[in-house]
Protein backbone atom coordinates (compact mmCIF):
# COMPACT_ATOMS: atom_id res chain seq x y z
CA UNK A 1 0.00 0.00 0.00
CA UNK A 2 0.98 3.11 -0.82
CA UNK A 3 2.18 5.59 2.79
CA UNK A 4 0.17 8.40 1.66
CA UNK A 5 -2.88 6.10 1.87
CA UNK A 6 -2.34 4.50 5.21
CA UNK A 7 -4.14 5.21 8.10
CA UNK A 8 -2.14 7.23 10.57
CA UNK A 9 -1.57 9.34 13.49
CA UNK A 10 0.46 12.82 13.95
CA UNK A 11 1.56 13.82 16.82
CA UNK A 12 3.23 16.87 17.13
CA UNK A 13 5.22 17.30 13.47
CA UNK A 14 5.87 13.06 13.43
CA UNK A 15 2.86 11.59 11.01
CA UNK A 16 3.64 7.81 11.08
CA UNK A 17 2.64 6.57 8.15
CA UNK A 18 5.85 8.80 6.47
CA UNK A 19 8.33 5.71 7.98
CA UNK A 20 5.71 3.29 7.24
CA UNK A 21 4.25 2.27 10.41
CA UNK A 22 1.06 1.10 10.30
CA UNK A 23 -1.75 1.87 12.83
CA UNK A 24 -3.16 -1.47 14.26
CA UNK A 25 -5.42 0.07 16.19
CA UNK A 26 -6.34 2.97 19.04
CA UNK A 27 -8.51 4.49 21.72
CA UNK A 28 -9.23 7.11 23.72
CA UNK A 29 -10.94 7.00 27.20
CA UNK A 30 -14.36 8.64 27.72
CA UNK A 31 -14.62 11.90 29.08
CA UNK A 32 -15.39 11.73 32.62
CA UNK A 33 -17.35 15.03 34.70
CA UNK A 34 -15.95 15.82 37.99
CA UNK A 35 -18.96 15.21 40.67
CA UNK A 36 -18.67 16.97 43.69
CA UNK A 37 -21.35 16.14 46.38
CA UNK A 38 -21.22 17.04 49.84
CA UNK A 39 -23.67 16.18 52.71
CA UNK A 40 -25.49 18.71 54.49
CA UNK A 41 -26.29 17.91 58.04
CA UNK A 42 -30.65 17.84 58.41
CA UNK A 43 -31.19 17.34 54.74
CA UNK A 44 -31.74 13.86 52.79
CA UNK A 45 -29.27 12.40 50.14
CA UNK A 46 -26.26 15.09 48.76
CA UNK A 47 -26.18 18.46 47.51
CA UNK A 48 -24.79 18.30 43.71
CA UNK A 49 -22.01 21.10 43.57
CA UNK A 50 -20.33 20.11 40.56
CA UNK A 51 -21.04 23.39 38.71
CA UNK A 52 -20.58 25.28 42.17
CA UNK A 53 -17.81 27.46 41.21
CA UNK A 54 -18.31 28.06 36.98
CA UNK A 55 -21.72 26.95 36.41
CA UNK A 56 -20.38 24.14 34.84
CA UNK A 57 -18.95 20.92 35.42
CA UNK A 58 -15.41 20.28 35.10
CA UNK A 59 -13.60 17.01 33.20
CA UNK A 60 -10.69 14.96 33.63
CA UNK A 61 -7.51 14.03 31.70
CA UNK A 62 -8.32 11.34 29.00
CA UNK A 63 -6.07 8.43 28.01
CA UNK A 64 -5.29 7.90 24.55
CA UNK A 65 -3.33 4.33 23.67
CA UNK A 66 -2.58 3.40 20.16
CA UNK A 67 -0.56 0.41 18.77
CA UNK A 68 2.15 1.02 15.34
CA UNK A 69 3.91 -1.56 13.55
CA UNK A 70 6.95 -1.40 11.36
CA UNK A 71 8.17 -4.36 8.61
CA UNK A 72 10.17 -1.87 6.48
CA UNK A 73 13.53 -2.92 5.57
CA UNK A 74 15.63 -4.71 8.38
CA UNK A 75 15.98 -4.89 12.14
CA UNK A 76 18.56 -2.29 11.69
CA UNK A 77 16.51 0.12 10.12
CA UNK A 78 13.53 -0.22 12.30
CA UNK A 79 15.61 0.36 15.35
CA UNK A 80 16.51 3.85 14.05
CA UNK A 81 13.22 4.90 13.51
CA UNK A 82 11.98 3.67 16.63
CA UNK A 83 14.65 5.49 18.12
CA UNK A 84 14.61 8.49 16.22
CA UNK A 85 10.93 8.47 17.55
CA UNK A 86 11.69 7.78 21.53
CA UNK A 87 13.73 11.29 21.24
CA UNK A 88 11.30 13.07 19.02
CA UNK A 89 8.14 12.46 21.12
CA UNK A 90 9.08 10.57 24.34
CA UNK A 91 8.07 13.06 27.80
CA UNK A 92 6.56 15.85 25.17
CA UNK A 93 3.59 17.60 25.53
CA UNK A 94 2.02 17.52 21.72
CA UNK A 95 -0.84 18.08 19.79
CA UNK A 96 -1.92 15.00 18.35
CA UNK A 97 -4.21 14.37 15.40
CA UNK A 98 -6.48 11.35 15.24
CA UNK A 99 -7.42 9.44 11.20
CA UNK A 100 -10.94 10.14 11.64
CA UNK A 101 -10.68 13.60 13.25
CA UNK A 102 -8.22 15.73 10.89
CA UNK A 103 -9.75 18.98 11.53
CA UNK A 104 -9.35 18.31 15.43
CA UNK A 105 -6.54 17.99 17.82
CA UNK A 106 -5.76 16.71 21.51
CA UNK A 107 -2.85 17.96 23.47
CA UNK A 108 -1.05 15.53 25.96
CA UNK A 109 2.20 14.60 26.97
CA UNK A 110 3.17 11.53 25.49
CA UNK A 111 4.95 7.91 26.08
CA UNK A 112 6.54 5.99 23.71
CA UNK A 113 6.87 2.04 24.73
CA UNK A 114 8.91 -0.14 22.08
CA UNK A 115 7.43 -3.75 22.43
CA UNK A 116 9.32 -5.62 19.87
CA UNK A 117 11.46 -5.67 17.00
CA UNK A 118 12.37 -9.25 15.63
CA UNK A 119 13.41 -10.32 12.35
CA UNK A 120 10.24 -9.47 10.57
CA UNK A 121 8.71 -6.37 12.14
CA UNK A 122 8.49 -4.29 15.26
CA UNK A 123 5.93 -2.53 17.48
CA UNK A 124 5.63 0.44 19.33
CA UNK A 125 3.03 1.67 21.97
CA UNK A 126 2.29 5.35 22.22
CA UNK A 127 0.32 6.70 25.45
CA UNK A 128 -0.45 10.17 26.10
CA UNK A 129 -2.52 11.46 29.13
CA UNK A 130 -4.59 14.35 27.33
CA UNK A 131 -6.96 17.07 28.71
CA UNK A 132 -10.49 16.28 28.06
CA UNK A 133 -10.99 18.35 24.95
CA UNK A 134 -10.31 17.82 21.59
CA UNK A 135 -9.63 21.43 19.67
CA UNK A 136 -10.40 22.68 16.54
CA UNK A 137 -6.64 23.27 14.69
CA UNK A 138 -8.48 26.37 12.98
CA UNK A 139 -9.67 29.13 15.56
CA UNK A 140 -12.90 30.67 15.12
CA UNK A 141 -12.74 34.77 14.18
CA UNK A 142 -15.42 37.33 13.58
CA UNK A 143 -14.28 40.58 12.15
CA UNK A 144 -16.65 43.61 12.41
CA UNK A 145 -16.01 47.25 11.61
CA UNK A 146 -16.39 49.56 14.95
CA UNK A 147 -19.37 52.41 14.41
CA UNK A 148 -19.49 55.72 16.49
CA UNK A 149 -22.44 53.94 18.10
CA UNK A 150 -23.39 51.11 20.01
CA UNK A 151 -23.95 47.79 18.18
CA UNK A 152 -24.43 44.99 18.78
CA UNK A 153 -23.07 41.64 17.30
CA UNK A 154 -23.89 38.13 17.92
CA UNK A 155 -20.88 35.51 18.35
CA UNK A 156 -21.82 31.43 18.00
CA UNK A 157 -19.11 29.00 19.70
CA UNK A 158 -20.17 26.00 18.39
CA UNK A 159 -18.04 23.42 20.70
CA UNK A 160 -19.15 22.44 24.51
CA UNK A 161 -15.71 23.93 25.43
CA UNK A 162 -16.72 27.43 27.23
CA UNK A 163 -13.71 29.47 25.87
CA UNK A 164 -12.24 32.90 27.12
CA UNK A 165 -11.87 35.09 23.74
CA UNK A 166 -8.87 37.28 22.41
CA UNK A 167 -10.44 40.80 21.53
CA UNK A 168 -7.56 42.89 18.79
CA UNK A 169 -8.44 46.40 18.17
CA UNK A 170 -6.99 48.66 15.86
CA UNK A 171 -8.03 51.59 18.02
CA UNK A 172 -10.08 53.08 20.75
CA UNK A 173 -12.94 50.63 21.57
CA UNK A 174 -16.12 49.79 24.28
CA UNK A 175 -16.98 46.33 24.73
CA UNK A 176 -19.68 44.82 26.87
CA UNK A 177 -20.98 41.17 26.97
CA UNK A 178 -23.91 40.66 30.24
CA UNK A 179 -23.27 42.88 32.98
CA UNK A 180 -19.37 43.17 32.09
CA UNK A 181 -18.17 46.33 30.00
CA UNK A 182 -14.27 47.00 29.31
CA UNK A 183 -13.12 50.38 27.74
CA UNK A 184 -10.26 49.60 25.22
CA UNK A 185 -8.00 53.08 25.05
CA UNK A 186 -4.86 51.87 22.80
CA UNK A 187 -4.46 49.46 19.81
CA UNK A 188 -3.56 45.82 20.53
CA UNK A 189 -5.00 42.17 21.90
CA UNK A 190 -6.82 41.91 24.94
CA UNK A 191 -8.48 38.55 27.08
CA UNK A 192 -10.58 39.05 30.19
CA UNK A 193 -11.35 36.78 32.58
CA UNK A 194 -14.78 38.11 33.28
CA UNK A 195 -15.38 37.45 29.81
CA UNK A 196 -16.71 33.98 28.76
CA UNK A 197 -18.76 32.55 25.95
CA UNK A 198 -20.06 29.25 26.38
CA UNK A 199 -21.63 27.07 24.21
CA UNK A 200 -23.96 28.93 21.87
CA UNK A 201 -24.82 32.52 21.41
CA UNK A 202 -23.40 35.39 23.25
CA UNK A 203 -24.38 39.14 22.43
CA UNK A 204 -21.36 41.75 22.09
CA UNK A 205 -22.13 45.33 22.20
CA UNK A 206 -19.22 47.53 20.78
CA UNK A 207 -18.64 50.70 20.06
CA UNK A 208 -15.62 52.72 19.13
CA UNK A 209 -13.54 53.16 15.83
CA UNK A 210 -11.40 50.54 13.38
CA UNK A 211 -11.77 47.00 13.69
CA UNK A 212 -12.44 44.70 16.13
CA UNK A 213 -11.61 41.01 15.50
CA UNK A 214 -13.07 38.30 18.56
CA UNK A 215 -11.08 34.95 18.61
CA UNK A 216 -11.19 31.80 20.25
CA UNK A 217 -10.67 28.15 19.75
CA UNK A 218 -13.59 25.64 19.92
CA UNK A 219 -13.54 22.36 21.62
CA UNK A 220 -15.63 19.62 21.49
CA UNK A 221 -15.68 16.27 23.82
Amino acid sequence: MNRRYKRYIQIGEFVSSVPGFTLCGWSLSPPVFRSVRESIPGMDGDVDCSELLTGRVQYNNRTLTATLELSEKNRMYRKTVIDKMMNELDGKNLHIILPDDPHLYLNGRVQIAPQYNDAAHAAVKITAVCDPWRYAKQETLFIIENTAGSQNTTVRNQGRRAVCPFFTVSSSCNITVGNVTHEITDAGTYQYDDIIFSHGNTVVRHSGNGTLQIRFREGWL
